[in-house]
């Protein structure tokens, strides 16, 4: 077995095991959201922020070094061919948007949940709502880089690239709608 072969084994394995993992979370998430069982939806919410530091980060960098380790080690890969970019931009994307948005809201939830003395108020329910609903955008984004890493478009897949960004638009566009149509807690009255 070559080192190449061994690189590419850890890549598709950890992309696997990360992006496995992501879905089966937003998929158990969506499930409690449509039964409107909140104790689902707050077991969802625990595992993903339980999982954040400790699976989602490592395995997410795992799949980035093996695959820097891949091209570096290829004579067939550069860093300047377009879907090499297009990989690196969706993981920076997917990365900020853990860091910047899934992350500190969550741990926002937890706070909430917290102060309730452990309790799902309203408030940390439509949070987690919310918090689920903008994370389908990571997936969407993640799903695509596994587009672009198995058929490795060029700048002569002009039809290809213009369904890759149509498919984002069109995903992004439909996980923000959905996230303003969710409904906040009434004030509580005093």
């Amino acid at each position: 077995m070559s080192l190449y072969e061994i690189l590419l084994f850890g890549h598709i394995t950890t992309a696997i095991l990360w992006v496995g993992a992501g879905v089966s979370l937003v998929v158990v998430a969506l499930l409690a959201e449509r039964k409107d069982d909140d104790g689902g939806l707050r077991t969802s919410l625990d595992v993903a922020n339980r999982l954040g530091n400790v699976y989602f980060l490592p395995i997410s960098a795992l799949v980035i070094v093996f695959g820097i380790g891949l091209v570096a080690e290829s004579d067939a890969w550069s860093f300047s061919q377009l879907w090499i970019v297009l990989g690196l931009v969706g993981y920076a994307l997917t990365f900020l948007t853990g860091l910047l948005v899934i992350k500190p809201r969550a741990e926002r939830i937890g706070k909430l949940i917290e102060a309730a003395r452990g309790e799902m108020t309203p408030e940390a329910l439509f949070e987690g709502r919310k918090l689920l609903t903008l994370a389908r955008i990571d997936y969407i984004v993640l799903l695509l880089v596994v587009l672009d890493m198995v058929v490795k478009p060029t700048g002569d897949d002009v039809a290809l690239l213009v369904v890759m960004a149509a498919i984002l638009v069109a995903g992004v566009a439909y996980v923000l709608w959905r996230a303003r149509s969710l409904t906040p807690p009434a004030a509580a009255t005093t």
